[in-house]
């Protein structure tokens, strides 16, 4: 593919939520539709619904229909055909894995797509509107710095979807002159030959959009993070040049004060509108990437000899498991920075407070003044404490370091151990 270069966060913006109708709410709609309320329920608006659903379903059926071949072998196309065409074994683990993983995005997909419809989709409303105040508060230094790390991650996104498109693509005649070999010698007829293709030409086009969709949602998790990252550091950055102020009490230091309040609340405010979408997201991811893990392993431990057809079902699993581990150590860092400025403003605070009276009313900041900012203050740091600011998995956990590496630890001797108790059992 060719190299993209980005060097504005709005057009990167708007990239992702066009994105986001047309692939993963599968709706062609525009933002003013949007933020007005008045979505049209005409044929042009679903037109990508009703083939994505044709196309799901019918991989769901014709996926049925080829495990029922296993218990009647006088069906019309028998499961044991497709394993001599693909050269691999149990392929029906393949069949179980696709309806899992159809039923699962189908479900997500209902989710968010009701969202839209009833205009509670909190990622419409933050993509669809104007630039939001992070997105005016964010230096040109960050700016320039996010622009970069999407140029990179997207270049690396789209070649590993162009890589694995290839890889579908190439499959397609190599399973087409097998199978017709297989006519040719007579071990299958005509009808079982056409199936085949279609089976297989329905299967490689929804198995090649599931991915293009989990890639392409989680090149844009990465960058939203980014973004909230950079803005959450900016703010940290804010602090400690407060902090470091020779001079503890002056009129500028407590603007500064007022300036990172605001830019804290604004920030978490979009953070949490973000996650309530997000969230969900991660939960099915959750369960995709559990799927995977087990079928693949099951999978992985029947084959005799790997081809290509069994090493992309392999590589794909692979893939998954490895972006949701990345996607949540890039999460991660959120709560640490929320933590890490919530120590600097304490040890911030206590300073400021050995100050005498007469220190204070300098600056005129007389009793009832310095009151209120004391009280104002340590609300704000009480509840810098108590909230997460950071992303949820669904409501089952919070996504931080500790969680991060809980998980990977639970997975990587989970996976061993399922290998080696059940698959080689």
């Amino acid at each position: 593919m060719a190299f993209v270069r980005y060097e504005n966060v709005n057009k990167i913006k708007q990239l992702a939520y066009s994105y986001w109708r047309l692939t993963v709410i599968r709706m062609n709609y525009s933002p003013s539709d949007y933020r007005n309320h008045c979505i049209s329920w005409n044929f042009q608006t679903f037109y990508r619904t009703i083939w994505r659903l044709l196309n799901a379903w019918s991989v769901i059926v014709a996926m049925i229909v080829t495990l029922f071949s296993l218990i009647n072998e006088d069906f019309l196309f028998n499961l044991n055909d497709l394993q001599r065409v693909t050269n691999i074994n149990r392929i029906d683990l393949l069949a179980y894995e696709s309806i899992i993983l159809c039923l699962i995005n189908e479900n997500l997909w209902f989710c968010l797509c009701k969202r839209v419809l009833n205009y509670h989709s909190s990622f419409d409303d933050i993509l669809s509107g104007l630039r939001t105040y992070s997105e005016r508060r964010l230096s040109k230094k960050y700016s320039k710095l996010l622009c970069h790390y999407f140029t990179i991650w997207n270049t690396i996104f789209m070649s590993l979807i162009d890589f694995l498109t290839l890889i579908i693509i190439i499959t397609i005649p190599m399973s087409t002159y097998v199978s017709f070999k297989l006519y040719q010698n007579g071990q299958i007829n005509m009808i079982k030959f056409i199936l085949f293709i279609i089976i297989y030409l329905l299967g490689s086009s929804h198995t090649n959009f599931l991915v293009q969709l989990l890639l392409t949602i989680g090149n844009f998790l990465l960058f939203f993070t980014k973004f909230l990252e950079l803005r959450f550091l900016q703010l940290v950055r804010l602090m400690e040049f407060v902090i470091r102020q020779k001079r503890i009490l002056r009129l500028k230091m407590f603007i500064q004060w007022h300036h990172f309040q605001i830019g804290y609340v604004r920030c978490f405010d979009e953070l949490s509108k973000f996650n309530q979408t997000a969230k969900t997201l991660f939960f099915f991811g959750e369960i995709i990437n559990k799927t995977a893990t087990i079928f693949v392993c099951l999978f992985y431990s029947k084959q005799i000899d790997m081809n290509l057809f069994s090493s992309s079902c392999v590589l794909v699993a692979i893939i998954i498991f490895v972006l949701m581990n990345y996607v949540y150590y890039r999460l991660a860092k959120l709560p640490s920075y929320n933590r890490y400025c919530y120590r600097l403003i304490l040890s911030w605070f206590v300073r400021i407070q050995t100050f005498d009276d007469r220190s204070i009313k300098r600056l005129g900041l007389y009793r009832q003044h310095r009151s209120r900012f004391w009280l104002k203050t340590n609300f704000f740091l009480q509840t810098m404490m108590t909230n997460h600011f950071g992303f949820t998995c669904g409501n089952l956990f919070i996504i931080d370091k500790f969680k991060n590496f809980e998980l990977l630890l639970v997975n990587l001797p989970w996976i061993m151990l399922f290998y080696k108790k059940i698959c080689l059992a």
